[in-house]
């Protein structure tokens, strides 16, 4: 556990950046299958969806506690990313706003 605590304190100093498993697992000398079968083990999420929910919970701060355009917000908690991730940001702030 304390490897994935390790993992899940670099998502939440990274997470406004292109933040991969592939990469992750590369910074801690893992490869990408163990170490998403032990991060789901150990927090019952995909490190996608940790990823996003550690994204959200910042850009829901920013929202909330500034004057940043959903735009700018997005840009700062690493929303700049592909389709998918981009219409995930969407729904969320359509579905809280």
């Amino acid at each position: 556990m304390e490897r994935i605590q390790k993992v899940m304190n670099y998502v939440e100093e990274h997470y406004q950046e292109p933040v991969t498993l592939c990469q992750v697992a590369a910074h801690f000398n893992l490869s990408m299958e163990y170490l998403a079968r032990d991060f789901k083990k150990h927090t019952g999420s995909t490190f996608r969806e940790y990823l996003d929910k550690v994204r959200l919970n910042h850009a829901f701060e920013l929202l909330y506690g500034t004057d940043y355009s959903m735009l700018e917000v997005a840009m700062m908690t690493g929303w700049n990313g592909s389709p998918s991730t981009n219409l995930l940001w969407l729904y969320t702030m359509a579905a809280v706003r």
